[in-house]
């Protein structure tokens, strides 16, 4: 829905919201690290201030398969997808990052 950030949970599902065609973008989180959990509110004002985004957040350690298949290996990880393909990434809990990387596919 737009304005939100939704879990995604399940490889399959993982696939058919990357496929979907639309701007999609996912943070790649756990909430025990302390720069994922300063970034969340922001990624959420993202998700409000681009509501053709989808926004997804992925918690690595209970979906291991998907941080391994995105390529996971340090958090805050965002990536962001359009039209089904891979547009840009962003590794850190930087705001401005963070808005040029949703303002690529927004």
């Amino acid at each position: 829905m737009p304005g939100e950030v939704q879990c995604l949970k399940g490889m399959a599902k993982y696939d058919e919201v990357i496929n979907s065609g639309n701007a999609v973008m996912i943070h790649f989180m756990a909430p025990y690290n302390n720069q994922c959990q300063l970034v969340g509110p922001v990624f959420k004002s993202m998700a409000e201030r681009y509501p053709g985004m989808e926004c997804y957040y992925v918690d690595v350690d209970a979906d291991r398969a998907i941080a391994d298949k995105a390529g996971v290996r340090a958090m805050p990880y965002f990536v962001a997808f359009k039209d089904g393909k891979k547009v840009d990434e962003s590794l850190g809990a930087n705001r401005t990052k963070l808005q040029q990387l949703c303002e690529s596919i927004a």
